[in-house]
């Protein structure tokens, strides 16, 4: 959640209780001043409109690199890899995705999720139906993530893919604008995933594979720490025992070099005086 997600719920809060101020006034029979609340209202709102335009059309394109989780709160969707296959006038994309849950302790999953392709004018492409295919609001348990696959057939010479995603509204719907900075699919720029245009798989594929995995991995996070941990203070106790037991070997070589040295020196007087 960023802070212009919580700037919304306190306007949407706020909007609740000044409507409802102004409505209980003019039951009350004071419309003069609910007229007076509704005006300085839409102000607020107009000026808060205003902003968020103003911010999305200003903010440059949020791009999404193949491999990097794009994250709604606690659900994720990662684009593992694409294969792109040329024919004579269309183009198939197969991109396979990861969809993963963030969440320690709840299960959850992405309500009206939708997933497009969307070209550099603006012009999106369905992924083709398959019954058997994973649903995109598929329910995930704690720390979870699957794998599902999704076939988009475009129209050769269309240039500058990306893919896009979301769930809970349509694409660009009202929730774009009223969230300052997310509007930027008004002026032609979502966010998207960039889609290589090259044939194959083996760069995505590769990326994918050497990235350290982040959305579904705190645990192997934590494990390792802690291992690491224990490594070092295993080695810091190896290290303080060899040098007690290097002190307790010198104290002993020093204790038997003097011993050896004041015994003739004691008995000297004992074997004279015997004589």
């Amino acid at each position: 959640m960023t802070i212009f997600d919580l700037l919304f719920i306190i306007a949407f809060l706020t909007s609740v209780v000044t409507l409802a101020t102004a409505a209980v006034t003019a039951i009350r029979g004071r419309r003069a001043q609910a007229l007076k609340i509704l005006r300085i209202y839409a102000i607020c709102a107009a000026a808060y409109l205003a902003t968020g335009l103003t911010v999305s059309f200003l903010k440059p394109r949020r791009m999404i690199a193949a491999g990097d989780p794009w994250c709604f709160d606690d659900w994720c969707l990662t684009m593992d890899s694409v294969v792109r296959t040329p024919a004579s006038s269309q183009v198939s994309y197969n991109v396979q995705l990861r969809i993963s849950s963030r969440a320690g302790r709840v299960t959850q999953r992405a309500a009206g999720a939708w997933v497009y392709l969307i070209d550099g004018h603006g012009h999106r492409y369905s992924p083709e139906p398959d019954p058997s295919s994973v649903p995109l609001d598929v329910l995930l348990q704690p720390q979870e993530s699957v794998t599902a696959s999704r076939i988009f057939r475009v129209p050769s010479g269309v240039h500058d893919l990306g893919l896009i995603t979301g769930h809970g509204a349509p694409y660009c719907g009202p929730m774009d604008i009223l969230i300052i900075g997310e509007g930027g699919c008004l002026f032609g720029k979502p966010t998207m995933i960039q889609i290589s245009e090259e044939s194959g798989s083996q760069r995505i594929l590769f990326r994918s594979l050497i990235r350290t995995p982040r959305a579904d991995s705190r645990g192997a996070a934590v494990q390792l720490a802690r291992r690491t941990r224990a490594i070092s203070n295993a080695f810091l106790i190896t290290r303080v025992a060899v040098g007690v037991s290097e002190y307790r070997s010198s104290s002993l070589s020093v204790a038997q070099a003097t011993s050896t040295t004041s015994l003739p020196e004691r008995g000297s007087p004992l074997t004279a005086s015997h004589k």
